[in-house]
């Protein structure tokens, strides 16, 4: 399963929206959405996802290194 989907169904399972998950790990929603829903989770989302949750997910993005500079990690 990809990690993204693996998170939101973790989400889904304990009633967090993603709006809400995004505001306790620091970012702003589009962000979190984004990464989960299209799977580019950069190492800054899945270092808070485990910090605030404790949910282990692998870095599938690392937006730095592309031309899109929207992400909040950059």
């Amino acid at each position: 399963m990809a990690e993204g989907r693996r998170v939101l169904q973790w989400a889904h399972q304990h009633g967090y929206s993603v709006e809400w998950m995004a505001e306790q790990i620091g970012f702003s929603h589009r962000t979190p959405a984004r990464a989960l829903t299209q799977d580019l989770i950069t190492p800054g989302i899945a270092e808070a996802l485990y910090r605030r949750f404790g949910i282990r997910v692998r870095a599938t993005s690392y937006p730095c290194d592309d031309d899109d500079n929207d992400w909040d990690d950059c």
